[in-house]
């Protein structure tokens, strides 16, 4: 009664304009004569093995109006499931004309995106053409882990299929600076939103001392007393202040006891200085933005902190997205 029990579940589901695979199968096969397809020159039909009898009777359909061509892969005497797919489309397996020179194929693994990407620089260091090489990437999401790996190896790459904006580092600040604007409240700043743009890449790394590890350091220990790690007034506040942190004398006192453990030699004045320039580039600075001429000027002074003291330069795609909102200024 398996027939029988479909027919009902079919018939429930068209009640409530719902559809799985299974019914929009069976109900395009049983409407193909029902629409027009003379716009299609040819329709080919191409890596299919096991087929449903809804997509049989589809191909078949196509096959004998002449517009559908079927390309089959694999041999027939191995395979028989690609015998009764000829069989039940009604035509008859053909075989391809032989390739004298053959591509040679190397298949490799890599347990995740970036031993991929490994993998890739290790096959281009043997390359001689780079200029006639291409890299073929089935998701634009290996992009970036691709360029990190192979970029010691040219200055140049041409990225024809482009890189979404929304996707770089230079995006992902912004988006944390304007969020932490957002949820600003009487000019205090919603703790989680503040250090999520203090831990930021592009700001843990900002050169503002001689050392960008003195800025880590500072950032890391705001973010151990807000959390509550360290012993501190501010242990668990939801809300911080910045002049508060940057007139903590504990903050600044455990600042000075970490970079000298790592033989840094910075001044409290200088570890202040720190905190100030994130807390005025990062924050103040965009707390008055109200037109859209004050917003470009915020923006161009942000764009002038993060090129002369940040690591963006060493990222080609970090680059060109600079640019970009450059060029938009």
């Amino acid at each position: 009664r398996i027939g029988a029990l479909r027919d009902i579940f079919h018939r429930q589901l068209k009640q409530t304009q719902e559809y799985n695979r299974g019914l929009i199968y069976l109900e395009v096969s049983r409407n193909l004569e029902n629409n027009d397809y003379s716009e299609f020159e040819a329709i080919i039909f191409c890596g299919f093995f096991y087929l449903h009898k809804t997509e049989s009777r589809l191909m078949r359909y196509f096959y004998e109006q002449n517009n559908g061509h079927f390309i089959f892969q694999g041999d027939p005497a191995e395979w028989s499931v690609l015998k009764k797919s000829a069989k039940d489309l009604g035509v008859e397996m053909i075989p391809g004309p032989q390739e004298e020179n053959l591509p040679e194929v190397s298949i490799q693994a890599g347990f995740d995106t970036h031993s991929q990407a490994c993998l890739a620089r290790e096959i281009l260091k043997n390359t001689k053409d780079l200029d006639n090489t291409a890299i073929v990437l089935p998701q634009p999401e290996s992009l970036m882990p691709l360029l990190s790996e192979i970029g010691c190896l040219s200055k140049n790459f041409n990225v024809s299929m482009g890189y979404p904006l929304k996707n770089s580092i230079i995006y992902s600040l912004f988006k944390a600076i304007f969020k932490a604007q957002e949820t600003r409240k009487d000019g205090l700043y919603y703790a989680e939103d503040y250090l999520k743009v203090l831990s930021h890449p592009l700001m843990k790394n900002l050169m503002i001392t001689k050392d960008s590890s003195a800025t880590r350091v500072m950032i890391h220990k705001i973010e151990e007393i807000i959390l509550g790690i360290e012993e501190h007034p501010f242990n668990g506040s939801l809300f911080i202040s910045l002049k508060e942190v940057e007139q903590s004398r504990e903050l600044f006192d455990l600042g000075l006891i970490t970079t000298k453990s790592m033989g840094l030699t910075q001044e409290y004045q200088d570890l202040q200085n720190i905190v100030r320039t994130l807390h005025q580039a990062c924050f103040s600075s965009w707390e008055n933005t109200a037109n859209f001429h004050d917003f470009i000027k915020v923006l161009k002074e942000f764009t002038s902190v993060l090129l002369s003291k940040s690591n963006l330069g060493q990222y080609p795609l970090n680059v060109k997205a600079m640019e970009k909102v450059l060029a938009w200024q």
